[in-house]
């Protein structure tokens, strides 16, 4: 436990549903794969051929000329023609995952964390005004890491920008907190009040 001007305070005392959790490597991967696959946007729109302009002259009469009957320059088999089997933008990669399992899941990473001696804890974060430069201090009196992951209790606009023009420093909520980003940064620093909702029904409602 830390205080905000970065002065070691001691220890503070977890949840062993948290914290002493074990989850299978299966299960944390799958709930990775399917929290991506739920912010994945489908970008790609191919046309089949109903969507593909011209060809509603039949390019040849139907007999006596030797080819291949045909009814349409615009289908698949001509240069383009319609595209048979790409991406639209109707495909749909959502997922679901049991709140139950996605919940063991979270837990089971944090306690990965805390084996490894890579979360740390804040008295209170909380800033008037902006002030990059005070964030940058308290962050030097920290254990040193490549990469910090910041949890909130809530939203906080004052500490966001203080902190969002350092590198390697990213923010979230612990309502909005997901196994991508505690596997992307090497170093979880959670405010006490944050902690302490960290186990609250809300946190099973996570993407």
């Amino acid at each position: 436990m830390y205080s905000q001007t970065g002065e070691l305070k001691g220890k503070t005392s977890v949840s062993d549903e948290i914290f002493a959790s074990e989850a299978s490597g299966l299960l944390i991967h799958q709930a990775l794969v399917i929290q991506q696959g739920n912010l994945r946007q489908s970008i790609a729109n191919t046309k089949t051929r109903a969507f593909v302009r011209g060809g509603g002259r039949k390019p040849w009469k139907q007999k006596h000329t030797g080819r291949a009957q045909q009814g349409s320059i615009r289908s698949p088999q001509f240069r383009g023609g319609g595209i048979v089997f790409g991406p639209t933008s109707e495909s749909n990669f959502k997922r679901r995952l049991p709140a139950q399992q996605r919940q063991k899941a979270l837990f089971g990473v944090l306690t990965e964390k805390a084996k490894q001696n890579q979360i740390v804890v804040i008295e209170e974060l909380q800033f008037k005004t902006p002030h990059t430069k005070i964030f940058v201090e308290l962050l030097a009196k920290l254990p040193s890491a490549r990469s910090w992951l910041i949890v909130l209790a809530g939203r906080n606009p004052a500490v966001v920008k203080s902190g969002r023009a350092i590198a390697n420093l990213n923010f979230t909520t612990c309502q909005s907190l997901k196994i991508a980003d505690l596997l992307k940064n090497e170093k979880i620093l959670f405010t006490d009040k944050a902690l302490e909702n960290l186990g609250k029904p809300s946190l099973t409602k996570t993407i």
